[in-house]
């Protein structure tokens, strides 16, 4: 099958103004009673694609995000809540829609749910429109109850495309006080996105930008989220940058870091791996922690197959940290389009179960060619071997193209979204039990 991934990273990067519309051909899988399709994005005042994953509150209500339509055309996106409806089903209810200007456009992520009931979110544009062209720069949001039924958007931080970042992808972090923690694509000193901080206050909230990316050896471009660890350390990605090139990547192969808060001298930054074509490239998604401290991730394009069109198809990864303070990289399972079933470009989050499972979604691939649920199951030589669990887009109401991780409840049942397909083609939440 030839790759359609080089297209489609362009395509993103002009903010995917297209949607395509894809007919699925009804066929029986021997999975399908494990996901069920919770709600079919409308197309309407909720949007359509929902390209980052959704969050569960102590209720079993569902929030997430639309990075496109909603009721102004094509125009920009909306946060929804699903709640289960006593009978089976579930009720939605569209939180805000973005119209692009002050209160920005295109959420391309998830959602982050506070102790109060607050959400947090980014949107990729808007904010001061005086910047990044008119079109703004993004923001970071906060949407909260007003008492009425209703909620309330208060753009917390609109970016100036300067040294304080521009156009974050990414999903924000909590910490136990209170403090916010993500990413932007571009801006900084150096033009190749930032790591940084809000903090609350009694006048508003502060930017600190933890760290500038060059483009160099310490990675450039992250549209990952980030993960913290007990210590306070951050840990994510950069889907450029680094010491290896890739022809179909201009901008490099992309690192992990790691930054760590140095007391009175703000962050250092340590690069945990370097990508290169052979062995991964091009990380979209973050990384995660297991018990034992390892962490792992997806590459969407690079393997040892130089399958999909030569670029690779993906890889998921392990790095274990060692006695001396390094890490060791390993690439636990590599992705092919030579056999369609089983999917290619990992481009989400992953979960691990308390097993030592990891599950994770591919964007394209499968029996029917619109993305699989993959398990990845740790064998007794120390290596993994993989189950498809689930194929999308075999049949007219089924997701397609799933491009964010999944979220657990406390039964262990995984929660996601798909960015294309369902009963209105605009992408659907997803429940599957493993």
């Amino acid at each position: 099958m030839k790759s359609r991934y080089p297209q489609k990273y362009l395509y993103a990067l002009v903010f995917m103004s297209l949607i395509v519309t894809f007919t699925f051909v009804a066929v029986s899988t021997a999975h399908a009673q494990t996901e069920n399709v919770l709600f079919s994005i409308q197309g309407s005042t909720d949007g359509s694609g929902p390209r980052g994953g959704v969050i569960l509150d102590s209720a079993g209500n569902l929030y997430g995000t639309s990075q496109f339509g909603a009721q102004y055309g094509s125009c920009c996106g909306a946060a929804w809540e699903l709640s289960p409806d006593g009978r089976g089903g579930w009720t939605e209810t569209v939180l805000h829609t973005f119209i692009g200007k002050g209160g920005g456009g295109y959420p391309y992520a998830g959602l982050v749910l506070d102790g109060a009931g607050n959400l947090y979110g980014t949107a990729s544009t808007g904010g001061n429109l005086s910047s990044c062209g008119g079109k703004g720069c993004g923001v970071v949001f906060e949407l909260s109850p007003n008492g009425s039924g209703g909620w309330t958007e208060t753009v917390i931080r609109a970016f100036s495309g300067g040294r304080d970042g521009a156009n974050p992808w990414s999903g924000l972090i909590l910490d136990a006080a209170g403090n916010l923690y993500g990413t932007t694509a571009g801006g900084g000193k150096y033009g190749y996105g930032v790591v940084f901080e809000l903090s609350p206050g009694a006048s508003g909230w502060t930017e600190t930008v933890l760290h500038g990316f060059t483009n160099g050896n310490d990675g450039g471009t992250p549209y990952s989220g980030l993960t913290m660890d007990a210590a306070g350390n951050l840990y994510g990605t950069t889907e450029g940058g680094g010491i290896q090139t890739c022809g179909y990547i201009a901008t490099g192969c992309g690192v992990v870091f790691e930054l760590s808060p140095v007391s009175g001298a703000g962050w250092k930054e340590s690069v945990l791996h370097f990508f290169n074509s052979q062995y991964g490239a091009a990380p979209e998604g973050g990384v995660i922690f297991d018990t034992a401290g390892n962490l792992y991730g997806t590459a969407v394009v690079g393997g040892e197959t130089n399958g999909c069109d030569g670029a690779g198809c993906g890889i998921v990864y392990k790095l274990a940290p060692t006695k001396s303070g390094q890490w060791t990289f390993t690439a636990i399972h590599q992705f092919t389009d030579t056999a369609q079933s089983k999917g290619f470009y990992p481009e989400g989050n992953l979960y691990i179960d308390g097993s030592g499972n990891i599950y994770g979604t591919t964007s394209e691939g499968g029996t029917c060619g619109m993305g699989t649920i993959y398990e990845l199951s740790p064998g007794s030589g120390g290596g993994y071997g993989e189950n498809i669990v689930h194929a999308f887009g075999c049949n007219s109401a089924d997701g397609a193209a799933p491009l964010a991780g999944m979220t657990a409840d406390s039964a262990g049942n995984l929660y996601g979204t798909t960015s294309q397909g369902g009963a209105k083609t605009a992408g659907t939440v997803y429940k599957f039990t493993p």
